[in-house]
């Protein structure tokens, strides 16, 4: 039996074959990331991408000046240690060694001054005041245009606060292992345009940012990902107008936003709400994408742990939701040959978050959605 809060719509060929609430709004937790999703793919397009520069000035192997950092946004940048480490390994990283080994292909033996974080193309907003304050550099931050590893500096056992100095540190010591002789600490500064370039790195495409962003649920790269919408679409790299940016997405693509409260782009703001009938709508609206850059069950990501002995195992993808009192489930069931079945489903009540709580529920929803098939009989799915 479903929580009093709680909403649960199944649909497929275009009938709906479940709606239990699909109007009422709950704390969907992180399948808000599927609304970031849309917006960035509608907004800056699958074939985005983000570049971190390295510049200074080489003369006879030494740095004459500073080297500098240059963060272009790239919310994948990452040491391979930190990688390796991570629950959720990083799907499509760029690794701060390439950036590294670059440098000493230039030539670079030793610098003058020290290495410089340049973390100007967002604002300076670590933490959004709507998270709860033990979710700050847990959970989510401190965000910035330059960061590195989540902002997790190699050696350090906290973050520093401000992550392109995380990231500097980063570079410092890898330019170390390498050979590279400097002095002094990293700091966080500007670069004049006519500082000439020594190498660049370029990320990964924007549809396998999201990839990773979903099958993850990475915070980080959902925050980033509103701070560049802002950025680029209303040239202010700002939470406030990235969401700006996701709201006039959604008007466009017709999603319902009547009950929808959207206060972040990762879904950690526990006053977030939404309706079942949104997430259909997004869902349906992204039938063609989505389902490639999701979560699959029993198998990877976030659903890496659930449905392994069940008989929808391989075949449902879904991104998933957990905050405290809340669970969310939201995804679907391809079919060869046919549409999808497109699910979603929020859970709100005491205790929900647990796995003895929940996981019944959302096996007997997925013992429902199995015995879809190409060949399709609507009747057979009703939960």
């Amino acid at each position: 039996k479903l929580p009093a809060k709680s909403c649960l719509t199944v649909s497929w060929m275009g009938r709906t074959l479940m709606a239990h609430k699909p109007d009422v709004s709950y704390t969907p937790a992180s399948v808000m990331k599927l609304f970031t999703a849309l917006a960035a793919l509608q907004s800056l397009g699958p074939t985005h991408t983000y570049t971190t520069t390295v510049k200074g000035v080489i003369k006879d192997g030494v740095v004459t000046g500073d080297l500098y950092l240059v963060g272009g946004g790239d919310p994948l940048l990452a040491r391979r240690d930190y990688v390796a480490n991570e629950k959720y390994p990083t799907l499509t990283p760029s690794y701060l060694e390439i950036l590294a080994d670059a440098i000493v292909a230039a030539g670079v033996r030793s610098i003058a001054g020290t290495i410089v974080g340049v973390n100007e193309r967002y604002d300076d907003v670590r933490y959004l005041a709507t998270w709860p304050e033990t979710f700050y550099g847990s959970e989510g931050g401190p965000l910035g245009a330059l960061m590195s590893s989540d902002g997790a500096a190699l050696g350090q056992s906290l973050k520093p606060d401000d992550p392109a100095i995380g990231a500097a540190d980063d570079l410092h010591a890898l330019l170390g292992l390498r050979g590279v002789i400097m002095t002094g600490q990293s700091q966080r500064g500007t670069v004049s345009d006519s500082v000439p370039t020594i190498t660049e790195l370029t990320s990964a495409p924007l549809i396998d940012i999201v990839r990773e962003m979903l099958v993850n649920s990475d915070n980080n790269t959902a925050e980033l990902l509103v701070k560049e919408m802002g950025y680029v679409v209303k040239k202010s790299g700002t939470s406030v107008d990235g969401l700006g940016v996701i709201a006039d997405e959604l008007q466009k693509a017709n999603v319902p936003v009547t009950g929808v409260s959207m206060l972040d782009g990762s879904g950690l703001t526990p006053q977030n709400t939404t309706t079942c009938s949104a997430l259909m709508s997004v869902l349906t609206a992204q039938s063609a994408t989505f389902p490639a850059l999701l979560a699959v069950a029993g198998e990877t990501g976030t659903l890496g742990a659930v449905f392994k002995d069940q008989s929808i195992k391989g075949r449902l993808v879904a991104k998933t939701g957990t905050l405290r009192n809340v669970k969310s489930i939201a995804g679907y069931v391809p079919l060869k040959g046919a549409d999808p079945v497109i699910f979603s489903m929020i859970l709100n009540k005491t205790g929900i978050d647990n796995q003895s709580q929940y996981r019944p529920l959302w096996y007997e929803l997925g013992d429902a959605l199995s015995r879809a098939s190409s060949d399709p009989r609507p009747e057979d799915l009703a939960p």
